[in-house]
């Protein structure tokens, strides 16, 4: 979501710190309730613009998220359910000299387009999700389930120029970047190896202006 003008230079070096949270409230079954929170802040690297003037960036961003997971212990396959909401902050200006835009650890691969780095889109800032899940295990190894998400943009923020219009396309809070369907089976083969088998449809995405399929 969010980007560098083409024609300007980065020149990164990211001296960052990186700081957060992680916990899960057990109710006791069948509830459980989990949070995590991060904050990055530091140096993320020079910007040099065509006339080769310097701007220093500096990273400001943040990102959270909080769900609640309801298991029904005495039921056949023990199927659950589970709901949350993900907040990760993207860059709203380019060229304030500050870049809000989060820097994952790690892959965020919750959904198969959306969010996976190898096969889907690898989007890692700049968005909101709220997301819907079901699964159970029909056996210790294999555990089916279904994940409804549905993503906006985080911020108010330049996303690229329509060659349609040629006018600078922006993204606002209210603008919707799709809603994704999936359904992923795992079996855990060993305790070293897992296969994972899933199919998922990505609809009216604006980041691509077109709807996915991923097998």
């Amino acid at each position: 979501v969010c980007g560098r003008p083409p024609v300007s230079t980065l020149v990164p070096y990211r001296t960052l710190f990186r700081s957060g949270i992680s916990y899960v409230l057990d109710w006791g079954n069948p509830f459980e309730l989990y949070a995590e929170f991060g904050y990055q802040n530091g140096d993320f690297g020079d910007f040099r613009d065509v006339a080769g003037a310097v701007t220093k960036i500096e990273q400001d961003a943040f990102a959270f998220m909080a769900g609640l997971r309801y298991t029904f212990e005495n039921v056949a396959y023990r199927p659950w359910i589970d709901f949350s909401y993900t907040f990760i902050s993207g860059d709203k200006d380019s060229t304030d000299g500050d870049s809000e835009a989060w820097i994952p650890y790690g892959d965020i691969d919750d959904t198969m387009i959306f969010e996976e780095n190898h096969y889907g889109l690898g989007v890692n800032s700049g968005y909101r999700a709220l997301k819907a899940k079901a699964g159970f295990k029909p056996s210790e190894e294999i555990e089916l389930k279904f994940i409804f998400g549905i993503f906006w943009s985080s911020e108010d923020s330049f996303l690229r120029l329509d060659p349609n219009t040629n006018t600078n396309q922006t993204l606002t809070t209210e603008d919707g970047l799709g809603q994704e369907i999936d359904l992923i089976g795992t079996w855990n083969y060993t305790e070293d190896v897992t296969f994972n088998l899933g199919v998922g449809l990505d609809r009216k995405s604006t980041r691509l202006n077109s709807s996915h399929v991923l097998i």
